[in-house]
């Protein structure tokens, strides 16, 4: 029997809107303007990693822009690497030429002035 006291709905709702919360907060924004800045490094990096025939998995990219993002004073909880990441993943490999790309476009329309009607 369903009794409706049973659920508590801040736990139904707490993963939504925390990511959406973070998609749009500052830590967000700097976080991909820090790797779109960094991006042909990383990608210098991801590259020369899958010419040796290593798999480009999460965890190396994380290891990479979390590396990146500590140089520059940044930090990404781990609750929020899915919500940068999972757009790239394909069979658990992640293409990081469509990642690296997709920053790249997204800080340039949080950099971009608004266009007046």
């Amino acid at each position: 029997m369903f009794s409706p006291s049973i659920i508590k709905p801040e736990k139904i709702q707490k993963a939504p809107s925390s990511v959406a919360n973070f998609e749009s907060s500052r830590e967000y924004e700097e976080v991909l303007r820090c790797i779109a800045r960094y991006r042909k490094v990383l990608r210098n990096e991801f590259a020369d990693l899958a010419k040796k025939g290593q798999q480009i998995t999460i965890d190396v990219i994380k290891y990479w822009i979390g590396r990146v993002l500590k140089s520059s004073g940044l930090q990404l909880k781990e609750e929020s690497w899915p919500v940068i990441l999972q757009f790239a993943k394909k069979d658990g490999v992640i293409d990081y030429k469509l990642l690296l790309e997709s920053f790249k476009e997204r800080a340039n329309l949080i950099n971009s002035h608004p266009v007046a009607n």
